[in-house]
């Protein structure tokens, strides 16, 4: 199994929270999440996903050295298509702190 690392600065705020961890398992994708952090704020969840596809493609740049730009637009039409069209249907449940912890 290989695990990515806490970021360094998550150790030093003591309010640090872990929201999202994606898994590749017997070839399928496997996620925890913890979606109650913004559960009055539900387009917070829209930011991060940008976000996070930001910080692929720069980091696919990186590796390959791809244009960031075709490498985000790329994520995007890939993101439309599923969004329109899932190819998967989700089962599962997720973290609820403020329930697990009273």
């Amino acid at each position: 199994m290989r695990k990515l690392p806490i970021p360094p600065n998550a150790n030093n705020d003591e309010n640090s929270i872990e929201l999202v961890r994606g898994w590749i398992i017997n070839e399928k994708l496997e996620c925890s999440i913890f979606p109650g952090v913004w559960k009055d704020e539900p387009e917070t969840w829209g930011v991060l996903l940008a976000d996070i596809a930001r910080h692929v493609a720069s980091a696919l740049e990186n590796v390959t050295g791809k244009n960031k730009e075709k490498i985000l637009e790329s994520i995007k039409k890939i993101m439309d298509e599923e969004w329109n069209s899932p190819w998967e249907e989700f089962e599962g449940d997720f973290v609820d702190w403020d329930k697990d912890e009273k």
